[in-house]
């Protein structure tokens, strides 16, 4: 993606290099899943007793993610660790992400942020579905810089959670989110 992204190769280079491509996709095809597509495994439910250990390893429990999932491609890759009922962890953006000229595109910033609190929230015991989410920008992200990320919880109530983070490039706090989750009903959504 970052090659095809930034590359001023010649229109016939681009297009040999798109056939490869469509070659190695028709020979990956007859083994695509069909769905449904779960965050811990291609089908059926969730890997609840897992989740309870997820803060150990989120990479290995969440490997189709489109933030840290190893089996993703379009995963940044960000690292995250739980430590001290925290997430901590860093990542670099580059040109794939690009939004405003040499800055990360916010949307992008927006769905780290929801993964580094949903993250927390399940490392935590408290991980649930996404309600809300409110991202506060203070300064650009550069493109290619090492961004710093924390995530920490904030109030519980009931199947209510809520988690807050924030990002850092160097000494600069480049944005900061809250977001709300909400826990399944036993049985039920």
């Amino acid at each position: 993606m970052e090659q095809v992204r930034t590359s001023r190769a010649p229109a016939g280079v681009l297009e040999e290099a798109t056939q490869t491509l469509r070659d190695l996709a028709d020979r990956l095809a007859p083994h695509s899943h069909p769905g449904p597509y779960q965050q811990t495994q291609l089908d059926g439910e969730p890997d609840r007793e897992g989740a309870k250990e997820a803060g150990k390893d989120l990479r290995s429990f969440f490997p189709y993610s489109p933030v840290i999932g190893p089996r993703n491609p379009m995963a940044p890759p960000a690292r995250f660790h739980f430590e001290d009922g925290r997430i901590r962890g860093e990542m670099r953006l580059g040109p794939v992400f690009n939004g405003p000229p040499g800055a990360v595109h916010g949307g992008v910033t927006a769905m780290v942020f929801d993964e580094l609190l949903g993250c927390t929230a399940l490392a935590n015991g408290r991980g649930g579905y996404t309600a809300s989410l409110r991202v506060q920008y203070r300064k650009p992200i550069p493109v290619g810089e090492r961004v710093r990320l924390e995530g920490g919880m904030g109030a519980v109530e009931g199947r209510k959670a809520s988690a807050f983070g924030q990002m850092w490039v160097g000494e600069d706090l480049c944005a900061e989110a809250e977001g709300l989750f909400i826990q399944r009903k036993e049985g039920g959504n």
